[in-house]
């Protein structure tokens, strides 16, 4: 791929591509012209998209000419309506492909000729192999350095083996980090009370050989802030880099940042003294829809996009009792009577997901586990009443 950032990728980028001749390989292509849509030319459009997709994910440029897979002028397209185009593109993939295709990312880069480059970028698929469903066509194709290619059987049974090991992984991956949590050996000493911990992982994190490594700075790891707290500090480590509240004896919050990409929240379900042991509803939603949002933004930046797994988890918390909307109602609600509690875990594949909705069906299953029907704070409509 282009190794600069989606949104920032300019048209002094693209030059530099053609004046150092950097010719095609597994992860990019150039294409002259954009096909129609129609008829076979759709047929290719989809072959290359999900050919991508079930190998390495790339970068397919629009408006290159080429020869021999050297870039040789950057000739652009007529887009006037690049909103109309992208929707329309997204639609194709959409209907053409089993399963379907997410994790793609398209914009229009403008030219001083007037004309534009249109820059698709399709991560590696975490549901691989994707076929392509058009007319009497049902192919699977994956990518090497010489094009496409259709995935004979063997490939296949690869493909799906590789599939359903990032689900295991990603499994593991949090069942490993609860584990050292509940022992309290996480990246900074807790306070021994109930916690309430948040994953947010990447499907790409364990995706690509040797998985992905951010590029973290200072600077980036602040933006991704802790539970309850918009400041704290934060220091590098094994795994990445971690922001907490930088209590000598014990900690109320923390954030961890993987360098593959995976987030990790956790904070104490901190109760008055001498009041019974609750978890207080409404503060946690808006803490959690707001944290994910949040870490989306900032993986974004680091060049991470969705699929996300999201996993909520909380320890150390039997007898904890959960405040919906009125102190008398917590004090006579059910207890917990376990000592963690883990929900089922939430996937999120659009690029442009809103948190609340997306995590909507996390929260019922919390209310859910105290008896309740849902989590009170969504009106009708489906928006979030922050103030329910």
């Amino acid at each position: 791929m282009i190794p600069n950032d989606f949104q920032a990728i300019s048209e002094l980028d693209l030059q530099r591509l053609v004046d150092s001749g950097i010719p095609e390989n597994l992860t990019l292509e150039y294409k002259r012209a954009l096909p129609s849509g129609q008829g076979e030319e759709k047929y290719d459009l989809l072959a290359d998209w999900t050919a991508m997709a079930n190998t390495e994910g790339g970068d397919i440029l629009y408006g290159v000419a080429e020869d021999k897979g050297l870039p040789i002028e950057l000739v652009g397209l007529e887009i006037p309506d690049p909103d109309q185009l992208k929707q329309s593109l997204l639609n194709k993939i959409r209907d053409g492909s089993e399963p379907q295709l997410a994790g793609i990312q398209i914009r229009s880069i403008p030219l001083s000729s007037g004309k534009s480059i249109l820059l698709v970028r399709i991560a590696r698929s975490w549901n691989a192999p994707h076929r392509v469903v058009l007319s009497k066509h049902g192919h699977f194709y994956a990518r090497n350095a010489a094009g496409n290619y259709q995935l004979d059987v063997a490939g296949l049974k690869s493909a799906f083996v590789a599939s359903e090991n990032i689900g295991n992984r990603v499994a593991e991956f949090v069942a490993d980090r609860l584990a050292r949590l509940g022992a309290n050996r996480g990246p900074v000493h807790m306070e021994d009370i109930g916690l309430m911990v948040l994953h947010l992982v990447p499907l790409s994190a364990f995706s690509l050989p040797g998985h992905v490594r951010l590029g973290l700075t200072k600077t980036s790891v602040a933006e991704f802030r802790m539970f309850g707290t918009v400041l704290g500090q934060s220091r590098f480590n094994i795994d990445g880099a971690v922001v907490s509240d930088g209590a000598p004896t014990g900690n109320y919050s923390y954030t961890q940042v993987f360098r593959h990409g995976a987030v990790e929240s956790v904070m104490a379900c901190v109760s008055p003294p001498n009041e019974p042991k609750t978890l207080y509803g409404k503060y946690m939603v808006n803490e959690i829809v707001s944290s994910v949002g949040n870490f989306k933004n900032c993986l974004a930046r680091l060049n991470v996009q969705p699929p996300f797994v999201v996993s909520l988890a909380f320890l150390n918390v039997k007898g904890y009792r959960l405040l919906t909307g009125s102190m008398y109602d917590a004090i006579n609600r059910d207890v917990l009577p376990d000592d963690s509690v883990l929900l089922p875990d939430i996937l999120i594949q659009a690029e442009d997901f809103a948190a609340h909705t997306a995590l909507r069906p996390l929260f019922d299953v919390l209310w859910n586990t105290f008896g309740k029907e849902a989590c009170p704070y969504y009106a009708a409509d489906g928006t979030l009443n922050a103030n329910a």
